[in-house]
Formats: C-alpha cells, structure tokens, sequence
C-alpha cells in the first residue's frame, strides 16, 4: 500500500479498492513528507491507515526518511503520529529499522496533545486530540476527568464548552470571532460531546464486544487560509468537494484567501450502522446500511435514552446550513455528503439530504470506523 506524497480523497479512495479483501502482510509505504492535505484529506488518509492496520497481522511502514530531523517532523503530523501508533514495524530507505526512534517521537507527541495544553503540540491554525486506547491512552484531559485513583470519565456536555472555545481560539482568527461565538459555538460543543461520547460507547470494542486491537479515536481541527485556485486544484478530483469550493470567495473584498475551517472526528469502531441497528456489519445489506446511516441524521435521533442525546450533530448542521457549510461522512461502504449551502432555505429542522459521493456502483470499500468532516467559510462580520 503506498501513499502519494500529495494524496487526495479520491486517490485515497482507491487505495482502500485495492485493500478491499486483502488481509495481512501488506506494508505501508509512505513519504515522510506528504503535501496539500487540505479540506479533510488528512483525516481520510488517517482512517485508511486505520483500515489498513487493522487487516494486518504485524503493520509495517517503509520510509523514505534519512535522517532524525525527517523523523521528528513525520510523527509532528496526525497522519505521521497515527501510523506509528498502528504499526509494529518501520525501516527506512536503506532497510534499517526506525520503529523504536519513531514510536517514542510519536509517544511524546501524544502526550503533549493529551495534556494540558494540546494547542502548544500542533503547528500553525490548527489542534488535535488523539485517544490511542490499544496504547493505554485513552484519556486526553481535553475530553475526560481522571480520578485520584486513575479511573477516567468523559466530560459532561457542558464540559465539552470548553473544548469548543479551545478549537476557536486555536483556529479563528479573531476578527471572526465575534460572529461565531453567538451560535456556532455553542452547536459544535453539543456535536463534539455526542460525537466522542460515541466513540467511548460504541467505536472502542468490535461487534462481538472485544477490544480493538488498534484503536484510534479523535478530532483535528484546522483553518486553511488558501487562494480559491490552490484549494481548487487540491480538491478537483472529488466532485462533489470540487463544486463546493468551486463556490467559495475570499473572507474580505480584496483579499486573496479563503479561511476555510475543518473540523474532522474519527475512530476505529464497528460503524454507525452496526450501532444503529443492532447486527454485525456482515448481516447487513448495503442498501440498510444507508438507510440506517441516513436515519442516524434525523433530528433527535440516537441509540440511546439519555435526554437531549441526538441533537448535537443537527444543531451543527443547521448552523452549517446558515454558514454554507459541507458535510462529509465515510463509515463502512457509505461515503454520503451534504452540500449545505445548497439548502440555506430549507425550512428550520430539516434533515440534512445526504448524497452519495460515488455516484456509480460497485459500492465504496468498506473502511474501520467512522469519519465525520465539517467544513466551513469564514466570513468578515459586516
């Protein structure tokens, strides 16, 4: 299996077609220096890696890295840090073990992410938190409270308050800000907790209630501040992201970028439709599991009794609609997204219509987990 130094959803994509079936002994072989992981790519090259790892007896990487410096700056990036957690093996160009240098680079990094300060491990407008739970480092302070005898609990819904404010000022310029905090905020709060009080119930044991041998669970956020052609041209061979960006124009008149912000959550669970609807993955058919991931959108809709669960994820999706937001999903054989700039007048509650990214068949291949990416335009407040 080998990356492309500048991936993109699309060559991503079919890399998981020809992974589709194969199990064991397939190395990775990867750049230390990918480029242009712009609008969600970086968290789809993560849940391939996922994919990946998780169909292999001993993950191995192949690198074509020289030197310590290239090794350091490799296990900085979520995609360079996750593969070195999902592996058991790395060698460089000349065949030489490195494992042991890049797993304790890729450890460190964790560590910084899951402290107090996760803002200080990420480079530029952006900030990560990562659960690595086959590691034992399943409790990133950001998302959870850790007793004095070490036993770990989710935050609260209010809690998760404090992570949004977090992501805004990692990632919002602050002459934005002020638009966003009267309602966007508040969403993306209620979206985040439900989202990884998913992962804590559902993404961290298999169908038959096993733990995951290679377990994944987090969220990068990002702004990409890019000119409207760069942007296009790193994501024209994805048409349904193409024609979005397509429509975008700079924050302010007379500037030259775009702020675009992306907000990923990924794990390595069985999926939302298996949770839906209470069967393995091999029990259900393709056109159920879409049915079951769309119904996973409806407004209050959730697996569980708790009062207010399942209005996280369509209150953000309203906000997105008012903000001509995007929505993409990858779980299991869906790749569904939601152009929701296109349906601004939809009246208010409305679901969101989720499309196929594919539009032909055979279906997509089937990936570990589940992959939620929000985009956003920032404008200047007027």
């Amino acid at each position: 299996m080998q990356i492309p130094t500048e991936p993109t959803i699309l060559l991503i994509e079919r890399l998981l077609d020809g992974l589709a079936g194969e199990q064991l002994d397939r190395t990775m072989i990867i750049p230390v220096g990918l480029r242009h992981l712009a609008a969600g790519t970086e968290a789809t090259l993560v849940q391939a890696m996922v994919t990946w790892a998780s169909a292999q007896r001993r993950p191995k990487l192949s690198l074509n890295t020289t030197g310590d410096a290239q090794l350091e700056n490799f296990s900085r990036t979520l995609s360079g840090m996750s593969a070195a957690l999902l592996s058991e093996e790395a060698v460089d160009v000349s065949g030489t073990s490195v494992f042991g240098a890049l797993r304790k680079l890729a450890l460190e990094r964790l560590d910084g992410i899951q402290g107090e300060n996760a803002r200080a491990m990420s480079r530029g407008r952006q900030i990560e938190i990562v659960c690595a739970d086959h590691l034992n480092r399943s409790a990133p302070v950001s998302l959870y409270i850790t007793s004095a005898d070490g036993s770990a609990k989710l935050k609260s819904r209010s809690g998760f308050n404090q992570l949004a404010k977090s992501i805004e000022e990692a990632i919002v310029p602050a002459q934005y800000r002020e638009d966003l905090d009267r309602d966007f905020m508040p969403a993306l709060a209620d979206a985040l907790y439900e989202l990884f009080r998913n992962t804590e119930d559902h993404a961290r044991r298999d169908e038959n209630g096993n733990a995951i041998p290679r377990s994944l669970r987090g969220l990068q956020a990002r702004l990409h501040s890019i000119t409207p052609e760069a942007l296009q041209a790193m994501v024209s061979t994805s048409r349904p992201l193409a024609a979005y960006c397509d429509r975008l124009e700079p924050a302010r008149q007379g500037k030259a970028y775009v702020e675009l912000v992306e907000i990923s959550v990924f794990d390595a669970g069985p999926g939302f439709a298996p949770r839906w609807l209470g069967r393995p993955f091999s029990q259900i058919s393709f056109d159920d599991e879409r049915m079951a991931v769309i119904d996973c959108f409806a407004r209050h809709a959730s697996s569980k009794t708790a009062t207010g669960s399942g209005q996280g994820l369509s209150n953000v999706i309203e906000v997105l609609r008012q903000r001509d937001g995007f929505l993409r999903l990858r779980t299991g054989r869906q790749s569904l997204y939601a152009d929701l700039a296109r349906g601004r007048h939809q009246p208010f509650d409305a679901p969101a219509e989720l499309l196929d990214w594919r539009s032909s068949r055979p279906p997509m291949a089937p990936v570990t987990g589940s992959l939620l990416t929000l985009l956003m335009p920032l404008t200047y407040p007027r």
